[in-house]
């Protein structure tokens, strides 16, 4: 045996017991305390008693000391080790749910069915099922199994309303209702939600955690993975509102940089497992670099002094770079509650993926050659801090996709001549997705009579009219809201040819553009999930076309930054993913590897 475990109130205390491995477990031990060991009094002598250590540290004891080696001394502590084993549980080791389904929509590849049985002891689970797979219909039906009769959907913005409210009409009978508006609109919708799903953004639904949900959905779940944003606070009060709901986090891309992203979303499905942010940190990024600084020490509402009257500091060190470590050991910890599915053999479509390399304007050569002395004579000075830099790079791909992104008076620019001969010749529908605004602006003002634009410069409802133009209604919900709001030349939904839309992390979200079999990219997100989710709009279960196309439009910038950026951002998005599946690698872009490409 290595140690005994005794549990009260919110403390473990723990007595590290002689044996080969007495000294690993000390420090184990030592490390999840965090502070010194208790000693008591012993004929007068103060001996070892057991060190402290919080409850919220329950899965990390378990993940560094094997639990055979636990000796339990007190019945809390046999209750919390049972309930843990029973949590920690792989989920598909469990008997699925059995019994006949109504299907208003069938399964469309056996996963879907099998997640949708997923035994009803982990009522809070992961969907990580990769962009286009269905995840809505699955944690929609899966509410329906496991009996849910409130339902409460979030996602990153009201915009996604029409795709929910499309989908609980596709696969249930239920009736849906969007919570959010004004303080007066809310206060008064919140007194009369008898809709069967409610939908809310992360930044309206603590407002509902006094309202009983038996299940919520949280779309998009990526939004969540750091504590203090306030899309996590609001989630965590509504679901402390409603202990007894289950919980579906549904995202493609659960982990957008590093293996901390996941603390977030273990500790709101199980805070045992996820145990304390700190140690979880610790345990799985090695820190490669790092610097000191010097923080003063408060004593209440002041700071702390000493005898001349100066105030007291204290040294943290704060990392600065760090790889992650321990991915076998991560990945076992959540194969608990995680639901993990890429099945790309069920898209019945051809998925190609193009280079189109185009020349640049010579003001956009002469552009870039300043931007690079600039940033070199900025780096030999020392210029620049460390938040600077990206924000510099981000410049080169400005200049690359045209000389508008610097001066709106200029609209030269490869890309630009090259997507003109493409959309003049174009007879289906296309789209062109920008990380940049100015490019859809002016390809819309070039195709206004067959395009649409969708970016931030628009109102919600004008986004959705956009799409509805572009795409099509979906339902006699939708069909009425365009006829309502549309004030564009288009007399149908659906007549748009081109749609010009702006990469943005919570606007193309959940989009079904399934009428479209071709997209180009003039730019590109330093986050490669962004781009990820961005060309999935395409890229759906329901696509019907034989061949979908994506081409990633590149010039031919010194030493190929732009094609060389590009390539590191694919594979940024291949290694964070990979993480859940426990791959060691980087897993995250170092402005140094941008730099090194200049």
């Amino acid at each position: 045996m290595a140690i005994t475990l005794d549990i009260s109130g919110k403390q473990m205390k723990i007595r590290v017991l002689q044996g080969p491995n007495f000294a690993s477990d000390r420090d184990n031990i030592k490390t999840l305390a965090q502070k010194k060991p208790i000693y008591t009094l012993q004929g007068d002598i103060s001996r070892f008693s057991h060190w402290e250590v919080p409850l919220t540290e329950f899965g990390n004891l378990v993940t560094k000391i094997p639990k055979e080696s636990i000796v339990l001394q007190s019945d809390k502590a046999k209750e919390i080790m049972s309930a843990y084993l029973a949590s920690s549980a792989d989920m598909l080791s469990l008997p699925l749910i059995e019994g006949e389904i109504k299907w208003k929509r069938t399964p469309k590849y056996p996963e879907q069915e099998q997640a949708v049985r997923i035994n009803a002891s982990k009522d809070r689970i992961l969907l990580a099922v990769r962009c286009g797979l269905g995840k809505s219909w699955i944690s929609l039906m899966r509410a329906k199994v496991l009996g849910a009769k409130k339902v409460l959907v979030i996602g990153p913005s009201k915009n996604n309303f029409p795709t929910w409210r499309s989908e609980v009409s596709k696969t249930t009978d239920w009736s849906v209702v969007k919570y959010h508006g004004t303080p007066q609109q809310r206060k008064k919708l919140k007194q009369s939600l008898d809709a069967d799903v409610v939908y809310t953004t992360y930044t309206m639904a603590h407002e509902l955690k006094d309202i009983k949900f038996d299940q919520v959905i949280a779309d998009e779940a990526h939004n969540i993975c750091h504590r203090k944003t306030k899309a996590f606070q609001n989630l965590d009060a509504l679901m402390k509102g409603n202990p007894d709901a289950g919980l579906m986090l549904l995202s493609g891309t659960p982990i957008l940089h590093k293996p901390k992203d996941l603390w977030a979303p273990t500790y709101l499905i199980n805070p045992q497992i996820a145990g304390d942010e700190w140690s979880w940190t610790r345990r799985y990024e090695k820190v490669i670099r790092k610097m000191q600084k010097k923080v003063p020490i408060r004593q209440g509402s002041s700071y702390a002094t000493d005898e001349h009257g100066r105030i007291k500091t204290r040294t943290i060190e704060i990392p600065i770079e760090t790889a992650p470590q321990n991915l076998g050991d991560l990945a076992e910890r959540i194969k608990s509650f995680t639901f993990r599915f890429k099945g790309e053999e069920y898209l019945k479509f051809e998925d190609k993926i193009e280079l189109q390399i185009v020349e640049m304007s010579p003001r956009q050569k002469e552009l870039y050659r300043q931007a690079q002395e600039e940033l070199f004579l900025d780096l030999s000075e020392k210029k620049l801090k460390l938040g600077e830099k990206l924000g510099r790079i981000t410049r080169f791909l400005q200049i690359c996709e045209g000389s508008f992104n610097l001066d709106p008076a200029w609209e030269d620019s490869g890309k630009l001549d090259y997507l003109t001969d493409e959309l003049n010749a174009a007879t289906d529908k296309r789209i062109v997705w920008s990380r940049f605004l100015p490019i859809s602006q002016i390809l819309y003002k070039k195709y206004k009579d067959k395009g649409v634009v969708y970016n931030g410069s628009l109102s919600p409802i004008q986004r959705m009219v956009s799409i509805w133009n572009f795409q099509g209604c979906d339902t006699k919900e939708d069909l009425e809201e365009w006829k309502k709001h549309n004030k564009t030349h288009y007399t149908e939904p659906g007549q748009a040819q081109f749609l010009f839309g702006v990469i943005d992390r919570g606007a193309s979200a959940g989009l079904n553009l399934n009428s479209c079999a071709k997209q180009y990219f003039t730019s590109f997100s330093w986050n490669g999930g962004i781009n990820e989710q961005t060309a999935a709009r395409i890229k759906r279960l329901s696509q019907e076309a034989d061949e979908v196309y994506t081409e990633i439009i590149l010039t031919e910038a010194p030493k190929d930054f732009e094609e060389n950026s590009f390539k590191l951002t694919l594979q940024n998005y291949a290694t964070t993913i990979d993480i859940l599946d426990g791959k060691e690698d980087n897993g995250f872009i170092k402005v140094q590897d941008l730099i090194s490409l200049l």
